[in-house]
């Protein structure tokens, strides 16, 4: 589902299209690359409570509502990050960098991640 299919769905569910949680979900596919696999970074269980603690319930319906859509349940984090596989844009920890100013210093390799990245 794009961006305009979720606004739409949240003003049918929710009366308000939560444009910003929409935005913020999907905001790795823009800084990374145009992936399915960006949904790791959001796209479950915590981050709908990133969502709930950065603009309360309401909005966190909202996320629901587009994790729900996108990947028919809300896994965890964990979970979504077992069905997609390893990336070369996570940090050692685990944890995706969603700004530039919270990327690891190795980054730069990072964007050419078809050359350098080994195939499965």
């Amino acid at each position: 589902m794009n961006r305009a299919e979720h606004c739409k769905e949240c003003r049918k569910k929710l009366g308000k299209t939560w444009d910003c949680v929409h935005a913020w979900l999907d905001e790795s596919a823009r800084s990374y690359f145009p992936w399915v696999g960006h949904r790791q970074v959001r796209h479950h269980k915590e981050g709908v409570e990133r969502v709930r603690q950065k603009w309360g319930d309401e909005a966190a319906k909202a996320a629901e509502l587009h994790i729900i859509s996108d990947e028919g349940t809300i896994p965890t984090a964990a979970e979504i990050r077992k069905k997609y596989g390893p990336s070369p844009f996570t940090s050692d920890n685990g944890e995706y960098p969603t700004l530039p100013s919270e990327r690891p210093d190795n980054w730069n390799w990072a964007v050419d991640y078809k050359t350098k990245w080994p195939k499965k």
